[in-house]
């Protein structure tokens, strides 16, 4: 536990000091920058920099929160294909890379897609979902893809990617606190364990599907 600590602390120190470094290096240069393509250079990485330093102080935050109670979370009625096709919306836009096809997949048949749940954390879920798969996708394609199952009353979200994927024995492992499948990546190691919090307390559950060999795929199943 204590090792576990030392190294969460070393990486959190790591993560929030690349990207200040990022922002302070790179305004210095757009102070004395004169050609506009440079200094807009500067600007996308700024605010790339400040969005990863605001995307770790809120999970941060949110954990901090989350682990100081046992409640379930409140619940409305929300349009979950709606939210997860608005994120992924953004995550190609923010991720930018023309090398990624990004697809969502709604409900065979054009179901209902609301069910009771939480937008809000729902929302950070899928966020870090998609930046994961972002994050480890450097070629291939990012798939959101939404099935309701009446018989059950059961709704599944699912986010598959064609990344580095994940090791089979280490598919319950990656949502544990402070751990990495690549310490190299960029991370605090605190988004999937996030995740897993999250949608326990929405009374869901969440997994790395085991058969899935393209890459990575999770997936969410909340009741209704």
């Amino acid at each position: 536990s204590e090792k576990m600590k030392t190294a969460f602390i070393n990486s959190m120190c790591h993560e929030i000091r690349t990207p200040l470094n990022a922002i302070n290096g790179f305004s210095e240069l757009m102070l004395t920058e004169e050609d506009p393509a440079a200094r807009h250079l500067y600007q996308e990485e700024i605010r790339k920099s400040t969005a990863s330093l605001t995307s770790l102080l809120e999970n941060m935050l949110e954990l901090s929160k989350l682990i100081s109670t046992e409640e379930l979370l409140p619940l409305a009625e929300t349009d979950v294909c709606l939210i997860c096709a608005e994120r992924l919306e953004l995550q190609k836009a923010l991720n930018a890379n023309p090398s990624v096809e990004y697809s969502f997949e709604s409900i065979e048949g054009g179901g209902s897609c609301v069910v009771p749940t939480n937008a809000v954390y729902l929302t950070r879920v899928i966020d870090n979902l998609l930046q994961n798969a972002a994050k480890f996708t450097a070629t291939g394609s990012i798939t959101v893809c939404c099935e309701k199952d009446d018989r059950e009353r059961r709704f599944h979200i699912l986010v598959a990617d064609t990344g580095i994927g994940i090791a089979p024995d280490k598919q319950e492992w990656v949502f544990d606190r402070f751990t990495k499948v690549d310490s190299f990546k960029p991370g605090s190691g605190i988004g999937l364990y996030l995740c897993r919090l999250i949608v326990t307390r929405l009374g869901g559950a969440i997994r790395v599907c085991p058969d899935y060999r393209a890459g990575c795929c999770i997936e969410i199943t909340l009741p209704y």
